[in-house]
């Protein structure tokens, strides 16, 4: 007979299970889940989604670049967000474009303020994941 286990019936306990493993070895699919939530309508899941965006660090900087430039606004501003967290230098022209917007332009500034104090290592850019964004 099947019993539930109370451990895991909360669905923010089995989001953050699912996160830890997935963290461990961030797959270009895992880096592309983890950025789409960050227009997520949900602001719970939209932050967490900076949260372990921050944890696997650069090499998922390339999969936020396209939220800033075709998500809505909260969407751009969690990716400012994200990539002021773990972002490299190779963010600073996608987020310098959005400095003079009268909305997104204090939040593009800190996280490129951001990037500049931190020096972070930059990874070598999935070129897959930025075609779109040249089209």
């Amino acid at each position: 007979m099947y019993q539930r286990n109370d451990t895991i019936s909360d669905p923010a306990s089995i989001r953050e299970q699912i996160a830890r493993i997935l963290i461990q070895k961030p797959t270009p699919e895992v880096c592309q889940l983890f950025a789409s939530q960050l227009s997520n309508s949900h602001e719970l899941v939209a932050n967490e989604a900076i949260d372990h965006l921050e944890k696997i660090g650069p090499v998922s900087e390339s999969y936020v670049w396209p939220v800033l430039a075709i998500g809505g606004v909260d969407g751009k501003q969690r990716a400012c967000r994200a990539l002021s967290l773990m972002g490299t230098e190779l963010s600073l022209p996608y987020l310098e474009e959005l400095l003079d917007d009268a909305t997104l332009g204090t939040v593009a500034k800190k996280a490129t303020d951001n990037i500049q104090t931190a020096g972070r290592v930059p990874v070598p850019v999935d070129e897959e994941t930025t075609d779109d964004l040249e089209k």
